[in-house]
């Protein structure tokens, strides 16, 4: 036995059997539109030589489904019954039939072989997501987006059982193979478990699976072949595995994947599983071994995986619409005899031949050694249990079968030990992207939408290839229309800028390199587009325009920055994976990995740093960490129309960047606060001062469909205040947004990056948020909270609006308020004289010029809420208070100001 163990440690290490397990690449072929696609095999019945006719079943977004009968070379059966994008098929286990559900609400069944249709099996109000046959193939269970699974009596179409759900339309489905409970996936990645008789929740796990996974709504989960267990797709590169009625969970398949799950596949002997990331990943598992066996990757993210019934096949579709076949990576190791095998089980008489080369089984995967575990467990029993000859398949599997009935009774199953089974991994870092693009839906996705315009990539089946359109919202600025362009190299990512449109593809293959383009609207040259190919191994992740420039993040961890005419004029080496990039004039935003994500009590907590820069001097401005949600990840990036940095994560909090206490973020919206019902999402659009602009969509969708065009809504920012008089509130939230703006407008005044406009920006800012702190202020003071009345006033940025506070005060007879706002306002004008002359400059005529004061220039706009301004007596009705003559004069006692000399 030990010897055995040595040949097979001798064979694993030989470059050889290195090679064969090495990632293998396959070819791909065209079979739907780009979208959600679906695949699944389908046999018939048995013939009378026991043969069993196979045939794949694919389906996609351009409402066809595919019946791929015979070989490779023979054009697939149409099966044109749907009118809208087909989302799911399905095939009977016992055979004869399979099933097909739409965007069109139908559930429909189909004959095999042939594929003649045989009529509707139910219909939903809203489209159906998934379907799933039961083991008996006498059910089957549909679910979509009406937030309940419907289970049909085949021989009748009558409704056996209908489950309500709790967490919203259901992305994927999984039917016990003992027929006792049925698993489903929803939406926002929520696992739940049904027992169908009793039709109640047995187990729940939120956020078990990525509720981000791929474009498309397919998210295979799949149970055991005994029903031991169930396995779901891991977003962070693992798959999850639930035992069956305790519902313990561990983490299996570690090591391989390094991006989210799409979905996996248990094979049909139920010894292999397969998985599929949303990178184009495909790795093939031994379940007894946890450990791979084969891997490829596709390019692209995969939608939908499925074993052939003699598992020499793993058929796979991406979201482009194309199949692969992934064939023999599990050769001899299905549990079919080879012929070389058949051949040295015939030539091994004698038991002493066991020790000869062709005698020594040198496959990995054969179960002699199940586990590590079995060299202890097996260590009791007699040195018959360790040798297996070969000669007879059924008494050697005899042999295994009651070897493990003995490890069983020697180690009780022990809840408390389930650590054992269970790995430690580090949580997953967020994926980079791009900010508004969508996902290829019906052959259509927006690359980039903006306030200012949008870029939609169009599928032409005539072409092949993508078609973009660039159209801007405000014709009086572009009145000219920008032409259609050829999309030839797969573009991705892309930004819309007032000056030109830069896109960007990834890399395909080693032969086809990623790619970044730049595309100027007024160019005044016939050849003013250029283009650049990034090295093998690189590719463009995220795209930034700004009035100049161009910048691009790479997965190399570089930033590289061109100028608008080709020049690249700085490469960066950021510390750590980039995020996504944003731009507005001449700064660019710029976020990355700062360290390694941290498992929070809310979930996995991102560590993310940002930076902001101005291209035109190169020079950065400002930095700092990026603040978000506990649990959450971020999905927008961008600017204000005022230069503000902002963020939005995946719990729907709209943070804008706060320049004052060293550089903070600020909440400003929470979209689980203002919207009306629990299925509306939030996609961002632009920001302003006060409103953000976005498309409201219905769950389960969280990006808008290309067609027809989004309707962009405007929904006022909102701080979230703590309220101390109700009636105030939204005076509070308001004066909180301006301070947040004016700071942010002093910042970028104290940066160096405004402009000469910024000044005058100032003073109607410091003029908005006066007016809202006077009419606080008035609150205040019918309310007889002086205090909080003082507090209002030494807030106040405009000394003309310090004078109507002082009237409030004076109207309302709060003489001590106003002794004490008549002492503010003579110091706030004693400081402002001291300035002045402190701020004297000698010119080159012996003359003095004073600068202009921002805080001395007081906009007409304020008005005194309930004050008339051209009433001058209003101003002294109190008998002690001064003449407004001698404000000229320093009257406060605790005050020794130098004198100054009038002009």
């Amino acid at each position: 036995f030990f010897f055995r163990a040595l040949v097979r440690l001798l064979c694993s290490s030989h470059p050889l059997a290195k090679h064969e397990r090495a990632a293998m690449a396959i070819e791909g072929a065209f079979a739907h539109l780009a979208g959600a696609c679906q695949v699944c095999y389908v046999h018939g019945d048995e013939t009378d030589q026991g043969e069993r006719t196979e045939a794949m079943v694919t389906c996609g977004a351009d409402a066809l489904v595919k019946l791929w009968e015979g070989d490779e070379e023979q054009e697939p059966k149409l099966l044109e019954f749907h009118d809208e994008a087909v989302r799911a098929v399905a095939a009977n286990p016992k055979g004869g039939n399979f099933a097909s559900a739409s965007e069109d609400c139908v559930v429909k069944m189909y004959a095999f072989p042939g594929g003649e249709f045989e009529g509707n099996v139910t219909r939903f109000s809203l489209p159906v997501n998934a379907i799933e046959f039961s083991s008996d193939g006498q059910l089957l269970a549909a679910a979509g987006e009406d937030d309940h699974i419907r289970i049909v009596t085949l021989s009748d179409n009558s409704i056996f059982r209908q489950i309500r759900t709790a967490f919203g339309p259901v992305k994927s489905l999984a039917y016990d193979p003992e027929g006792i409970y049925m698993a489903c996936v929803s939406y926002d990645g929520t696992l739940e478990v049904w027992d169908i008789e009793e039709n109640a929740s047995v187990f729940r796990k939120k956020k078990s699976v990525d509720p981000s996974t791929g474009p498309t709504p397919s998210c295979a989960i799949s149970w055991a072949k005994d029903g031991s267990c169930i396995y779901l797709p891991g977003s962070n590169g693992c798959v999850w595995k639930f035992m069956r009625r305790t519902w313990l969970e561990s983490r299996l398949c570690e090591g391989k994947h390094l991006k989210a799950l799409a979905c996996v596949a248990v094979s049909t002997c139920g010894r292999f599983l397969a998985s599929a990331d949303v990178g184009g990943k495909l790795v093939v598992w031994s379940l007894s071994k946890e450990r791979a066996l084969a891997e490829t990757d596709i390019g692209s993210s995969v939608s939908s995986i499925a074993w052939s019934s003699d598992n020499g096949v793993l058929a796979a579709l991406d979201v482009d619409g194309q199949y692969f076949l992934w064939k023999d990576m599990t050769a001899g190791k299905h549990g079919g005899k080879s012929k070389d095998r058949e051949k040295v089980t015939a030539e091994k008489e004698d038991p002493k031949d066991f020790l000869s080369d062709e005698a020594v089984d040198v496959d990995d995967d054969e179960e002699d050694i199940d586990d590590p575990h079995d060299f202890e467990d097996d260590s009791r029993g007699s040195l018959d249990d360790f040798i297996d000859d070969g000669d007879n398949e059924q008494e050697g599997t005899a042999l295994q079968s009651e070897r493990r009935r003995r490890r069983a009774a020697d180690h009780p199953y022990d809840p408390l030990n389930t650590y054992r089974t269970t790995s430690l991994q580090a949580p997953q870092r967020q994926n980079a992207f791009q900010p508004s693009v969508t996902p290829v839906e019906s052959g259509r996705r927006f690359l980039a939408y903006t306030m200012d315009g949008c870029i939609t990539s169009r599928f032409v089946p005539e072409s092949g290839h993508y078609s973009i359109d660039i159209a801007f919202h405000d014709t009086a600025k572009h009145p000219a229309r920008i032409p259609m362009m050829t999309d030839y190299y797969g573009y991705t990512v892309a930004a819309l800028g007032g000056n030109g449109a830069v896109f960007a593809s990834p890399q395909r293959s080693e032969k086809s390199n990623s790619v970044v383009m730049f595309r100027p609207f007024d160019g005044w040259s016939s050849n003013d587009e250029w283009m650049f190919h990034l090295p093998v191994g690189e590719e463009v992740v995220c795209t930034a325009l700004g009035d100049s420039w161009v910048a691009c993040g790479t997965s190399k961890h570089l930033l590289r920055i061109f100028s608008s005419g080709g020049i690249q004029s700085s490469i960066l080496a950021l510390p750590g994976p980039i995020v996504s990039l944003a731009g507005h004039e001449e700064r660019l935003m710029v976020v990355w990995h700062c360290g390694c994500p941290i498992s929070g009590p809310s979930g996995v907590e991102q560590q993310l740093e940002f930076a902001v820069y101005t291209l035109t001097d190169n020079c950065k401005l400002f930095g700092g960490r990026v603040a978000t949600s506990p649990g959450s990840e971020l999905t927008w990036v961008g600017w204000t129309e005022a230069g503000v940095p902002a963020t939005f994560d995946s719990e729907g909090e709209l943070l804008l960047f706060n320049s004052s206490f060293g550089g903070t973020w600020t909440p400003v919206f929470s979209a689980k606060r203002e919207r009306k019902s629990t299925s509306e999402r939030y996609w961002i659009v632009g920001i302003t001062s006060t409103q953000l602009h976005c498309v409201v969509c219905k769950a389960p969708a969280t990006t808008p469909q290309v067609m027809p065009r989004p309707v962009l809504s405007r929904v006022d920012l909102s701080v979230p205040t703590l309220a101390s008089d109700p009636a105030t509130v939204d005076l509070e939230k308001e004066n909180l947004l301006h301070n947040l703006n004016l700071e942010n407008a002093r910042g970028l005044l104290a940066s160096g990056g405004g402009n000469s406009g910024q000044d005058e920006a100032l003073r109607v800012l410091q003029a908005s948020a006066d007016k809202c702190k006077l009419r606080l202020f008035a609150s205040a003071c019918s309310a007889d909270r002086l205090p909080r009345a003082y507090s209002l006033a030494e807030s106040l940025n405009l000394q003309k609006a310090l004078q109507g506070a002082l009237e409030i005060a004076n109207r309302s007879k709060l003489y001590s308020l106003s002794s004490k706002l008549q002492v503010l306002l003579e110091n706030r004008l004693h400081l402002d004289t001291l300035r002045k002359a402190h701020l004297r400059t000698p010119t080159a005529t012996g003359k003095t010029m004073l600068p202009e004061s921002p805080a001395v220039e007081t906009p007409e706009e304020i008005r005194t809420p309930g004050v008339r301004s051209d009433s001058q007596d209003s101003l002294h009705p109190n008998p002690y208070a001064r003449n407004w003559d001698s404000l000229d004069r320093p009257t406060n006692p605790f005050l020794r100001p130098k004198k100054v000399q009038r002009q």
